[in-house]
């Protein structure tokens, strides 16, 4: 069409497609044929000057473009469905793809759990769970590659919707039989000390450096690994020791070390729930966040 004006048709096609990231799978969804599904995205294609997809293996791969447009259509689509009363939202029922990021330190218990409740009560409905680094989830949310982010940002950036769930602190891990547990752990000890660092931001150093640094402290980082299980490997086989949150101190036993108290006194760390203000008034996306906080809530990370 040359006047600017695209089929409402072709967009709900495009949708499904962006979410199924398949021809095949968005026809099955659309109840239609696979056909009428390519033959509907090449005249969206032409419209948009664009090729929207390309094929890889396993399905399809939107374009640039296509994850440029892909949160305003979104969005466009709510409003009309919410308009035409066409807004009623079912779990039970539902086919949407939700999308979260999820810090390490609460991935353990949350994946599962989110996991398990869509088994029970959203059955049809897909679950794309991501590592969350800040840098990565942030830009995924405004691409609309994310519906909501959990972490702990310590400087929200401004723009997202930002929601406070609960607080923390981090604690020392040590293996067993560690020299340094002869006394209680000092400031010189943990100065003294090799550690590994568990970094999963952009970040050079982690909180517990920048603790240090304001009482004039550095540590000896000797090793960076990405994921608490690791890092407690690690200490568990070696001197080092690491800093973890202390609501994943139940790790730590696991893996037969000792967590400790820092020697110095820490601000509270703060977990919270970002996501982009196109998915803030979305029927589905409310559930989704309300489902995720409840299930953060009751997943022994808020005791």
């Amino acid at each position: 069409m040359n006047d600017g004006r695209i089929d409402l048709n072709l967009i709900e096609i495009f949708s499904a497609v962006m979410t199924e990231k398949s021809v095949t799978r968005a026809a099955r969804r659309l109840s239609m044929t696979q056909p009428a599904v390519s033959n509907a995205l090449a005249r969206l294609r032409q419209q948009l000057h664009d090729e929207l997809f390309t094929k890889v293996r396993g399905g399809v791969q939107p374009t640039e473009r296509a994850i440029a447009i892909w949160p305003d259509i979104r969005e466009a689509l709510e409003k009309i469905r919410a308009v035409s009363g066409s807004s009623d939202f079912d779990p039970a029922t539902t086919q949407e793809i939700f999308h979260i990021a999820v810090t390490d330190a609460l991935r353990y218990k949350l994946v599962p759990a989110l996991a398990l409740y869509f088994a029970e009560n959203a059955p049809c409905a897909k679950l794309h769970m991501s590592p969350h680094t800040d840098s990565w989830s942030l830009s995924a949310l405004e691409a609309g590659r994310l519906d909501c982010v959990i972490g702990m940002f310590p400087q929200p950036p401004p723009g997202p919707h930002v929601e406070s769930l609960f607080t923390d602190t981090f604690v020392c891990v040590l293996r067993k039989g560690h020299p340094l547990l002869r006394h209680q752990l000092t400031l010189k000890g943990l100065e003294s000390a090799t550690h590994v660092l568990i970094k999963t931001s952009g970040a050079s150093l982690g909180l517990v450096d920048n603790w240090l640094g304001l009482q004039g402290l550095t540590r000896h980082i000797a090793l960076i690994v990405g994921h608490i299980d690791d890092a407690l490997e690690i200490v568990r086989q070696t001197d080092m020791l690491t800093a973890i949150p202390y609501r994943v101190a139940w790790m730590a036993a696991a893996a037969n070390c000792r967590v400790v108290k820092l020697p110095f006194d820490t601000e509270k760390i703060l977990y919270k729930m970002l996501w982009h203000e196109k998915s803030d008034r979305s029927t589905a996306q409310k559930w989704f966040r309300a489902t995720v906080k409840s299930l953060v809530l009751k997943c022994n990370v808020s005791k």
